[in-house]
């Protein structure tokens, strides 16, 4: 297993590694180097504190910055580096341009991901309810989203054959609930019921056929609430 160690990095004013300068840890040393030279400039001088596994540095790396705000370090150690720390808007524009020139999965990629997740299921959100503040932000980020013409198609296709509530009935239970929900609700506006009515006008296939009871009761509904 590759060695990581933990380092100190100071300058003149610095006394202690437990309160002064920055402690982190690495498992490349030149590369993590070349950050810090980035980020602080030249003026800071280094000191390798402890050698050993990933583990172990992650552990001193704790126990040397439990919390943020420690010396030169905004974050506290241990792997919780970035934990409730924002990142700036340099850096958000970097990620969203390296997202953006991301290479697009290959196909050997793709059936290997396939075949990973064949057979795999959502147990782990089974009965847990989402809470109302992540209902809300859920539709307020679908707000206003429409699907594409092709994202309809595509999941049409995916729907025909669907047979996941084939043969399966509601409880009385729920019946209930969906009765109470639905009571007192129309089915229709009157303005849908209006272009309902005007796109039917004339149409060939009930020309020439009797109506229905339910069309002729509505039809009479209709004359005496005019006369």
């Amino acid at each position: 297993m590759p060695e990581a160690i933990v380092y100190w990095l100071f300058d003149d004013r610095c006394l202690c590694p437990w309160r002064h300068g920055y402690v982190g840890w690495t498992m490349d040393w030149k590369g993590r180097l070349k950050n810090h030279r980035r980020k602080f400039g030249d003026a800071f001088q280094y000191k390798f504190l402890f050698r050993g596994t990933r583990l172990e540095c992650r552990r001193l790396e704790w126990q040397l910055r439990p919390t943020k705000s420690i010396g030169w370090n905004n974050a506290p150690g241990g792997g919780k580096n970035r934990f409730g720390i924002p990142h700036s808007v340099e850096v958000r524009q970097r990620m969203s341009e390296a997202a953006h020139h991301r290479p697009p999965i290959s196909d050997e990629t793709r059936e290997k991901l396939r075949i990973t997740s064949t057979g795999r299921t959502n147990k782990g959100r089974r009965g847990q309810k989402k809470s109302d503040e992540e209902c809300a932000k859920i539709s307020i980020s679908q707000a206003g989203r429409k699907r594409s013409a092709e994202t309809c198609a595509k999941l049409s296709v995916l729907k025909l054959g669907n047979k996941n509530r084939l043969g399966k009935f509601q409880s009385d239970e729920t019946k209930e609930k969906i009765k109470i929900k639905k009571t007192g609700v129309p089915i229709h506006s009157d303005e849908h019921k209006q272009a309902l009515a005007e796109r039917m006008k004339g149409n060939a296939f009930t020309k020439g056929k009797p109506w229905s009871a339910a069309r002729r009761m509505a039809w009479l509904n209709r004359q005496q609430q005019e006369a």
